[in-house]
């Protein structure tokens, strides 16, 4: 998307904002393959911290060489490369957040409180002065969050307060990534930023892998098709998201990015063969009904917050 809004009528540019929309919702489906496949290959005698690391290290490796064959220029400005690095650091916090969290606690309840995210991201947002809060968005919110509890069935679960201050702790860094990455990087092309990111991020997972004896290696072919998976559909996750954060803002990204669990539901179901119950489809009924009712009622940014936005 350019910062020409397009269109004809009453609702300028109503193509191209859907088309974004779309965008976001292809990024949340790439969030859920990884967890799709870091689950497989869990099951194949990987853990936690050695899917953090092959994912790292390929994905960084994959961009490096598709870069080089797209000619993607990789380096950065003094400024913005400091600033990608820092990003790429608070966000190894979010991952290692959210894998301990889900070593203590069952995996819908960790992904239910990192969902709290998008809640986060809207007030800091309207603290900023870069959102307008309304009612209808707070209310479209608490259900869309209250959907998800009924989508991950998480009232099964009894709470790790230890597990659940980590997967908090994860929302906050994740939260933290999001609306920085729209305020540092408010323009341009959001492809070597990524890079640097993720470089600083392998960086740390190797230097702690290093002094770690929990490294555990894949033990079956299904296993390392799963890293492989997660590698793949991180990288596609991670340069998608940041591109939609330049173009849709850091606030509506976020929202979007609410589907991300109803999705690791379905794929759970169609891949993994897990079952689905009636209140989990009500749950992502509701989900999907409020993010819809948000982009309806999205209210027009402020000029300035609507230049910051876009491309």
């Amino acid at each position: 998307m350019g910062e020409q809004s397009g269109g004809n009528g009453d609702t300028p540019g109503r193509g191209q904002d859907w088309a974004a929309i779309v965008f976001v919702v292809y990024v949340a489906a790439c969030f859920a393959m990884v967890s799709v496949c870091a689950k497989i290959a869990f099951q194949g005698g990987s853990n936690a911290l050695s899917a953090l690391v092959i994912r790292s290290v390929l994905t960084l490796a994959a961009l490096i060489v598709f870069f080089a064959w797209r000619k993607v220029p990789m380096a950065l400005p003094p400024r913005q490369r400091y600033a990608a690095w820092i990003l790429g650091i608070i966000f190894c916090g979010n991952n290692l957040g959210m894998f301990a969290a889900l070593e203590t606690l069952p995996a819908p309840l960790a992904v239910l409180i990192f969902y709290t995210a998008p809640i986060m991201v809207a007030l800091v947002e309207w603290a900023m002065g870069h959102r307008k809060m309304t009612a209808f968005s707070v209310v479209a919110l608490l259900l869309a969050f209250c959907g998800l509890g009924l989508a991950l069935n998480a009232g099964q679960h009894a709470i790790n307060l230890a597990g659940a201050a980590w997967a908090t702790f994860s929302a906050v860094c994740f939260t933290a990534v999001l609306v920085l990455s729209g305020r540092l990087f408010p323009s341009g092309d959001s492809r070597p930023r990524t890079l640097h990111m993720i470089a600083a991020a392998s960086v740390l997972f190797v230097l702690g892998s290093t002094v770690s004896a929990g490294f555990a290696w894949p033990n079956t072919s299904l296993a390392w098709l799963g890293i492989a998976g997660v590698s793949l559909f991180y990288a596609l996750a991670v340069t998608g998201m940041f591109a939609a954060v330049a173009r849709v803002g850091a606030g509506r990204t976020a929202q979007i990015l609410n589907v991300e669990p109803v999705l690791v539901v379905v794929l759970s179901y169609l891949i993994l063969k897990d079952a689905i119950t009636l209140t989990q489809l009500a749950g992502i009924a509701l989900v999907l009904a409020s993010v819809w009712a948000l982009e309806r009622n999205q209210p027009a940014p402020a000029p300035a917050v609507a230049a910051a936005a876009r491309d």
